[in-house]
């Protein structure tokens, strides 16, 4: 499993970088950016595949704490 440190961004300290809850991936990637170019050296592993984690899907994936009385 990846951990956030494992990702570019994280170890760079990129001012750009928000990190994906499921994966760590950069979300705010842009190929326009020349400091995103360290992060497309290994795509998969520093950028977020945001078609997959978009927020309404991330918001399925979260669930409430049920407390039962």
């Amino acid at each position: 499993m990846k951990k956030k440190e494992d990702v570019q961004g994280y170890l760079f300290s990129c001012v750009n970088y928000d990190p994906c809850p499921l994966c760590f991936g950069c979300r705010a990637y842009d190929a326009s950016y020349t400091k995103c170019s360290k992060c497309a050296v290994d795509m998969k592993k520093n950028v977020c595949d945001k078609k997959k984690h978009t927020d309404k899907a991330l918001s399925k994936m979260i669930r409430r704490i049920t407390i039962r009385v």
